[in-house]
């Protein structure tokens, strides 16, 4: 399984880098809410899992995170982790992107594309053909 993430993490960092060019992951992780908080540990209601992750877009640092409906299924978690760096990107204007960025070639200046795991394979793609 470690295998098949570091496959599917360098896919969908190639298919972001394709869009942005000056992206770089730093670091990524999944971890229960749970763990992240000494007070929360033990406690169920806060036993989900989220991703966190770190990245930079030339010179300037992201941080995101996302909270995920379960461990273990990655194609979905790389999906999860393509949206939180979408998110991010969207939001920050002094990258000098269009908030619908990456912009849908099939409905331009309508919507961006989503992320979509397809099976092994992570890919952008118009949501309205998913």
């Amino acid at each position: 399984m470690e295998h098949e993430l570091n496959v599917l993490t360098a896919q969908a960092m190639a298919v972001v880098r394709q869009a942005l060019p000056s992206f770089e992951l730093r670091t990524w992780s999944v971890h229960r809410v749970s763990e992240l908080n000494p007070r929360l540990r033990g406690n169920p209601e806060w036993d989900w899992p989220v991703l966190i992750m770190r990245f930079t877009v030339g010179d300037q640092g992201f941080d995101a995170s996302t909270t995920l409906e379960e461990f273990g299924q990655w194609p979905e978690i790389v999906e999860a982790a393509l949206e939180a760096v979408q998110e991010a990107v969207q939001h920050d204007r002094s990258l000098g992107l269009p908030s619908n960025w990456p912009e849908c070639p099939l409905h331009p200046g309508t919507h961006p594309m989503e992320p979509f795991a397809d099976g092994e394979t992570i890919t952008w793609g118009c949501p309205n053909r998913r």
